[in-house]
């Protein structure tokens, strides 16, 4: 009778650390839009970065600044679920959608400036950036909702 309660107990610890890996998840990123969105420029800039025309040089110093720690955050993030992920307690669909989210990000030309700086840097996991560069692309990643 023991064994079996234990094994039960278990299953709805694993449940539980899996919904509160999920809830974590969105919260971090729902937190960093509601950031992003409080401030217009702030806004406009990644809009600006996200677009398929953009370089890095059409930026100023403080903006190519404020990119480039973005970014990595952004990316930390992402690591971060994929370390939760690997210990078991991210559900894969989750970090299936976090790891498409990530690949479609880095695509864009400013966006992958900074993602290959990072990588020279040795800013993450060689696992996760292997995980995020394998990943197949889908859609187009955009801040505009009026992408096309």
């Amino acid at each position: 009778v023991s064994l079996v309660y234990l094994a039960v107990q278990l299953r709805i610890n694993t449940k539980a650390l899996k919904a509160n890996g999920a809830w974590d998840s969105e919260i971090v990123y729902g937190n960093a839009n509601f950031e992003i969105a409080r401030d217009p420029d702030f806004a406009l800039l990644f809009s600006k970065a996200s677009s398929d025309g953009a370089d890095i040089a059409d930026f100023s110093e403080v903006e190519q600044a404020q990119l480039y720690f973005n970014v990595r955050c952004a990316l930390q993030y992402a690591q971060a679920q994929w370390w939760i992920w690997q210990s078991g307690n991210l559900p894969n669909e989750l970090w299936e959608i976090r790891c498409r989210w990530a690949k479609n990000f880095m695509e864009a030309p400013v966006i992958n400036d900074i993602w290959q700086a990072e990588l020279k840097q040795h800013s993450f996991s060689e696992r996760f950036a292997e995980a995020i560069q394998s990943t197949e692309s889908q859609g187009v990643y955009s801040i505009s909702p009026h992408h096309d």
